[in-house]
């Protein structure tokens, strides 16, 4: 980590010009280290690992002692529950030599599904702590192959007649090689029934660590894993006369986190005296650095790209809200009290939007880079609107598409492609044909649910199936409406997975249940699997009453009555 900022306004035209020259002579879909994924490839071959910036894992999964038995985490030194085995899997054991577990920060790409499965899963686990519809389970992509899969905490349904087990809350971590069916370790806890508990996993970067953490401080687990064999490294303990409730990974290697911090008075009641902090969760009361501020409430978003910005907005009751930036390596301040500008992060880039009329239009958009020098800028009187253009490969950690190109709306119904990261403009498009916008003042057009095909296709989608369609290359509109929605399903980049008569399609309406589930639960749903661009299906099998598809770790899982199973 460096003391010193890396903001510097003399050198951002400079570094302007560079960068528009770099980027100009790499591939446009892919500008990220094309080096390091060959060197990463090779080295998990060899079962080594790359330092800090990616760490390999011999996890094989098999007993060293020569029998096919799943182990465990040994267990921790500390007080902390003792990792225990996963159930064996009962519906088809996995078959293939699990892989080397290689952390990047790399995107992970879906291995579509083309050819007929079969009915049955390749394989299937039982998830701890899952035995309740109120025990809901989430993915957490670590790698290609790999994701944790995190279970509860116990929350009650929402207008639902099932009566939900809230004996107790409870709450687990499987990490999964989602490639063979595989446990590498599994971690459960369980503690007196609290309504609202915000417990969550959160991978701290490309370090090796998993933070398990309750931005609301309840009694659940509060502490840093090893994310090789799920053993507890520390628990994170907030000092003592503050209160914290965020913890955001910081990007990277580092494995640290940033937070607002509140001063408590001698009571323990809140003051109006903050900080803003950098610091390892195994030790928050020494960071790395700390800037105080004042204010009545405050908050900070996390940083989900490799840049420094870190926004911290802060205000009184009654009063405006006030933003200050600050270098997430060093806590310089970057920019103080701005009033009329906020931040949102993309795949290289961040946007800053200044001169607001509402919450969707700015007069004026910049590309900034990840030092926080300002690379590009545009501006209008009437204001521009903003929509992403989605890729399909995900960020391990992240359940939101990359963006490396956005769509500015205006005016009128002009959409105009921009590199985001550095600022040229592909082509211009009458986007009349989309989404119309919401409001009588607002945009003349929706800015969601654009992405980018495998064909060269930017597609709106809607409800029932694709709305508009710009060719890539040259802005010339294309017909889409023959393309599957990408609603209520799983999104690989040459199919859509749907479901019908399963989770929300006839089946439960909720993950939380919508009345009493039937026992046995029934088969009564299909899973389809549609061609992406003719919309043609491709195969089709019987789903259950509560079944969901997602893909995990780049490959398409199922979940139903607390398991998770491979399709195909």
């Amino acid at each position: 980590m460096s003391d010193r900022p890396r903001f510097d306004e003399t050198r951002s035209a400079a570094m302007r010009a560079a960068l528009v020259a770099t980027v100009e002579e790499s591939p446009r879909r892919d500008r990220r280290r094309q080096v390091r994924v060959a060197v990463a490839a090779v080295l998990a071959a060899l079962g080594l690992g790359l330092g800090g910036t990616a760490v390999a894992f011999a996890v094989t999964g098999v007993s060293l002692f020569g029998d096919d038995r799943v182990t465990a985490a040994a267990p921790p030194t500390s007080a902390s529950p003792t990792p225990t085995p996963t159930p064996a899997a009962t519906d088809a054991p996995p078959t293939a030599a699990p892989h080397p577990l290689v952390l990047t920060d790399e995107p992970i790409t879906p291995h579509d599904l083309l050819t007929q499965p079969s009915p049955s899963p390749v394989w299937s686990v039982q998830l701890p702590a899952a035995g309740d519809m109120c025990e809901y389970q989430q993915v957490i992509d670590v790698a290609d192959g790999y994701a944790l899969v995190q279970t509860g905490p116990t929350q009650p349904p929402e207008d639902s007649n099932y009566s939900c087990d809230l004996d107790a809350s409870r709450y687990s971590l499987t990490l999964l090689d989602t490639s063979t069916g595989v446990p590498v370790w599994s971690r459960d806890w369980s503690w007196a029934f609290t309504y609202g508990d915000q417990t969550k996993a959160t991978l701290l970067g490309t370090s090796d660590r998993v933070l398990v953490w309750d931005s609301l401080g309840g009694p659940g687990p509060k502490e840093v894993l090893d994310l090789a064999t799920g053993g507890t490294l520390s628990s994170v303990t907030v000092p003592d006369g503050f209160t914290v409730r965020d913890l955001n990974a910081v990007p990277g290697e580092s494995g640290d986190v940033t937070f607002v911090a509140q001063r408590l008075d001698a009571a323990g009641a809140p003051t109006t005296s903050w900080a803003v902090e950098r610091a390892d969760p195994r030790d928050l009361a020494s960071p790395r650095w700390s800037v105080p501020f004042d204010g009545q409430w405050a908050i900070t978003p996390p940083i989900t790209n490799a840049s420094s910005i870190l926004q911290v907005t802060h205000w009184y009751d009654g009063q405006p809200s006030v933003l200050d930036v600050y270098d997430a390596d060093s806590g310089a301040v970057m920019a103080a009290a701005t009033t009329d500008r906020s931040y949102t992060y993309y795949d290289g880039f961040t946007l800053r939007f200044s001169d607001r009329i509402d919450y969707e239009r700015s007069r004026t958009v910049a590309g900034i880079d990840d030092a926080g020098n300002e690379v590009w800028s545009r501006s209008l009187d009437a204001g521009f609107a903003v929509a992403p253009v989605g890729l399909i490969p995900r960020q391990p950690g992240s359940d939101v598409p990359r963006v490396s190109e956005v769509l500015l709306i205006g005016p009128g119904t002009q959409l105009e492609l921009v590199d985001g990261v550095t600022g040229e403009s592909r082509w211009t498009a009458d986007g009349a044909g989309c989404t119309k916008g919401s409001g009588l003042n607002g945009p003349a057009l929706a800015t969601y649910d654009f992405s980018l095909a495998t064909d060269g296709v930017i597609v709106q989608s809607g409800e029932q199936g694709g709305v508009c369609g710009f060719d890539h290359a040259t802005g010339a509109p294309v017909d889409v409406s023959a393309r599957p929605s990408d609603f209520g399903g799983a999104q690989g980049e040459l199919a859509q997975y749907k479901l019908d008569g399963a989770m929300g399609t006839g089946g439960l309406y909720t993950s939380k249940g919508q009345g009493v589930p039937p026992t046995p639960m029934p088969q009564s749903g299909t899973g389809t699997a549609l061609d992406a661009v003719t919309g043609a299906s491709l195969w089709s099998i019987p789903a259950y009453y509560d079944e969901r598809w997602v893909f995990a770790g780049g490959y398409l899982v199922g979940f139903s009555q607390g398991r998770v199973f491979g399709i195909g």
